[in-house]
């Protein structure tokens, strides 16, 4: 970001994930992702930097044993994976409930009047790479709340964060 415009220094800082709901688009119920247990936090930086995380407050513990992880996943990769026995698909299900409990990606960012465009760079979510991803902004309680709003084909969510 060569020249911050006024509009872009209201996001500039820290921000904690303070609600997220989503929406069904088909059945008009609305939900809490993450059973309402979610943390979070969102971070814009002068340089046009954006970075967001968002996670399961009480996601289960993974091995810390990078050479068994290694060689599970090369057994996955090359077609064992009915071959398991019962520690090893504990270990599969442990990451499988650790990653479908998190989200991030980072990249930059870009304002106008309605909407921040987030450009991916780096994400969990490998197909959010190269991406940009378009939120609805809006401001309340003297810009101390930003609440992120965006729609695909089957929800609309809503995050609000406060600034830290």
């Amino acid at each position: 970001m060569s020249q911050t415009s006024a509009t872009e220094r209201r996001f500039l800082g820290f921000w904690r994930l303070a609600d997220w709901s989503a929406k069904d688009l088909a059945s008009g119920q609305t939900r809490a992702p993450m059973e309402g247990r979610a943390v979070g936090h969102l971070h814009y930086t002068s340089d046009g930097r954006v970075s967001a995380t968002l996670m399961h407050e009480a996601r289960a513990p993974l091995t810390l044993d990078r050479l068994a992880v290694a060689s599970l996943r090369q057994q996955v990769l090359n077609g064992g994976a009915t071959d398991l026995d019962a520690p090893e698909l504990e270990g599969v299900m442990r990451y499988f409930m650790a990653g479908t409990g998190y989200v991030n990606y980072s990249g930059t960012f870009s304002v106008d009047d309605n909407h921040v465009a987030h450009r991916v760079e780096t994400s969990f979510t490998p197909q959010w790479v190269g991406r940009t991803l378009r939120r609805r902004w809006t401001f309340s309680e003297s810009d101390r709340m930003l609440t992120l709003t965006a729609a695909s084909r089957q929800s609309a969510d809503a995050l609000v964060w406060r600034r830290d």
